[in-house]
């Protein structure tokens, strides 16, 4: 059945995309942009049958990632920071919508279906957040703002082959049962042209009951339930759009059911977190060429303990708000936008039988800055200049807490359509990051027995991050864009753990003492080139992109960045053989991946990946019902992201999307 499957996706796929000539209107090199490399419309998103936005974000053509249980990704962009980056962070609408949780930032608590998505644009490298904070990535998504009443829906079911989900524990041959969904969301909303407010529910569930792991949390775990990773979020929004003056606010609950894996402490944490959050932007147009704008947000989050067979860390309370004010021009020249702003973050934890809440050091205070220049040199080229600085006020260990950024980019966009850009970054950060187990040790936090032999660094550095980049793209056909890219960044003074963590065979557990090596320094070159087709009815993407690490003997940066597939080929295409019908097939090939904290007994080695997934999806119902049929790992190859991870097998997943409005959609958020 596999092997019909297989043929029958490519046979589809096949069609439009071949060099017969496609009857329909020629797509020219205006209508595409340069850097279409890194944009998805709308018609893309929904051809690849996602529900929920972790699983639409790992399709992503150049993006890497890894996860441990297939559906908390960890997505690290292009890799240019290392298998542990923290990844991009994720901006809606203009507005933060991530912040970092351990040692990773939580996609899945952004309350977004892949159909309330207009557009996704993916800008790499350093680069600097209405907050403040330096990131590895943007991720730039915009929503669309239906007009008139409106009620949208989608569910996603997914069923592994050769797990057996949670029937394992009533009956213990199980085979075939669905590991995981629902996924789902629904929305109700009322627009017009200057108001948009929406209310909105999204909620999704998977099971931990890998082969790989399920020993492991069982070991650990001491609940009458089964351990399943769940999480539901209420949330509202209200947009005004006037001509001079712009709001958007956006706002939720969420609580979360969570079996967290962090590799200092080499296994599952079981717990729940509670967090309320607020991020809202204003603009005022003062008059024609000056703009006043201000961005805050608000996130309060209370983690509780599940029950366990050991000690777990005390509930943490965490407490972030910020606050930005700009003022923005555009005149004959360009364009100039100056910004400041300030942020609080304090962590507490409930310790001894009363369970009060006792800071863990103290409040952490900071002001920051940034500011922006675009300058038009004519001849469609502009030159760029951000620069940005922040000062931790109260934090601990920090003896330089100045930190600062920087980058010159040249954009020039060619006469065919095709683009030029040169960068240059420079970032200098000192790490403050409060919800980590090394700051949570170091304040003398309570870990409990969950995460013992950690031994931090007796202060924490200055990294100094430097990152220069070439991009140029050109059409060699009105529909077919070719282009290339070279990238380089230098980090000094990393910070880097020190661990060999071994799997006991007994519960599975990675267990070992880490610590942290200090000024650790080393260099990533990352070139790759690819192509874009575009055709009336089909859309081909190809890229290759090969990495290294260039380390000498700096054994400590090496382990802490290596972990991704030195050589990665990515394909996929997006064709819509007939009316309201449509097809998409993703192909991803990664080299044999090293994970040297986990090398003992070989744990650490996974070999090379392929993996080939298909999409089939149809619009119903005068288009207001979406269905579609997903078939991934259809090769059902093994699919090992980490070495603490699940081996993904073919998989079938199953979504559904409807809409009951009282007119159109508006085409995107303006």
């Amino acid at each position: 059945m596999k092997r019909t499957i297989v043929i029958i996706l490519l046979c589809i796929a096949a069609g439009p995309a071949s060099g017969r000539q496609v009857t329909g209107r020629q797509v020219t090199g205006s209508e595409v942009s340069g850097s279409e490399v890194s944009e998805w419309d709308r018609s893309e998103i929904m051809t690849r049958g996602s529900v929920g936005l972790p699983e639409l974000l790992r399709t992503l053509e150049p993006m890497r990632y890894w996860s441990t249980d297939r559906f908390s990704l960890r997505l690290v962009d292009s890799g240019m920071g290392g298998a542990h980056a923290r990844g991009p962070s994720i901006v809606v609408d203009n507005l933060p919508m991530t912040s970092p949780f351990f040692d990773r930032t939580p996609y899945e608590l952004v309350p977004l279906l892949s159909s309330d998505i207009a557009s996704i644009t993916l800008r790499s490298g350093l680069d600097v957040l209405d907050n403040g904070d330096l990131t590895d990535g943007i991720i730039e998504i915009t929503t669309l703002r239906p007009k008139g009443f409106s009620i949208r829906g989608a569910v996603g079911l997914t069923n592994e082959t050769g797990d057996p989900g949670p029937a394992i524990y009533s009956n213990a041959e199980a085979k075939n049962v669905d590991r995981s969904g629902p996924t789902a969301g629904l929305r109700m909303s009322w627009g017009s042209e200057n108001v948009y407010v929406q209310a909105g529910f999204d909620t999704d569930s998977y099971h931990m009951t890998d082969e790989r792991l399920d020993r492991r949390i069982w070991r650990l775990y001491a609940g009458d339930r089964k351990p399943i990773v769940t999480h539901a979020t209420p949330n509202v929004r209200l947009s005004l759009l006037y001509t001079r003056f712009q709001l958007e606010v956006k706002a939720g609950h969420t609580i979360k059911n969570d079996f967290l894996f962090e590799e200092d402490a080499g296994r599952e944490w079981p717990h729940k977190e509670y967090r309320t959050w607020a991020v809202g932007n204003a603009s005022l147009g003062l008059n024609r060429q000056w703009t006043l704008g201000l961005t805050s947000g608000y996130t309060h989050l209370r983690t509780g303990n599940l029950a366990a067979q050991t000690i777990l860390p005390g509930n943490l309370e965490w407490t972030s708000a910020f606050g930005q004010l700009s003022l923005g021009t555009k005149q004959g020249f360009g364009a100039w936008t100056v910004s400041l702003g300030g942020k609080t973050r304090d962590l507490r934890q409930q310790t001894g039988i009363q369970k009060e809440l006792v800071p863990l050091g103290s409040i952490s205070n900071t002001g920051f800055g940034h500011s922006k220049l675009e300058l038009d040199l004519g001849k469609r080229s502009i030159l760029s200049l951000s620069v940005g600085a922040q000062n931790h006020l109260g934090s601990l260990n920090t003896p330089t807490p100045w930190s600062y950024f920087s980058k010159l980019a040249l954009r020039h966009t060619k006469a065919s359509g095709g683009l030029l850009e040169i960068v240059a970054t420079l970032g200098s950060d000192v790490s403050n990051d409060l919800l980590t187990t090394q700051n949570l040790v170091v304040r003398g936090a309570s870990l409990g027995d969950w995460a013992t032999g950690i031994h931090p660094p007796p202060f924490i550095t200055r990294a100094n991050t430097r990152e220069i980049s070439l991009y140029s793209s050109s059409f060699v056909r009105p529909d077919l864009l070719l282009w290339i890219s070279l990238r380089g960044r230098t980090v000094e003074g990393l910070t880097a753990p020190e661990r060999t963590l071994v799997k006991d065979e007994f519960d599975h557990q990675f267990l070992g003492a880490t610590s942290f090596k200090i000024g650790q320094s080393g260099h990533v070159v990352s070139p790759s080139v690819g192509f874009v087709l575009t055709r009336p009815k089909a859309k081909m993407r190809f890229s290759y992109q090969y990495s290294r690490l260039v380390v000498g003997e700096n054994l400590y940066f090496w382990k802490h960045f290596v972990g991704l597939s030195p050589h990665q080929l990515t394909g996929s295409i997006s064709v819509t053989p007939a009316s309201r019908f449509h097809l998409f097939v993703l192909a991803r090939m990664g080299s044999q991946t090293v994970w040297p904290d986990y090398n003992s007994k070989g744990y650490g080695t996974l070999p090379r990946t392929f993996e080939l997934e298909g999409t089939l999806s149809k619009e119903l119902w005068r288009d207001n019902m979406r269905v579609s049929l997903s078939f991934l790992n259809v090769l059902d190859t093994s699919l090992i992201r980490h070495p603490a991870g699940v081996d993904e097998q073919f998989a079938v997943r199953l979504g559904v999307f409807v809409r009951f409005s009282d007119s159109e959609a508006s085409a995107q958020a303006k």
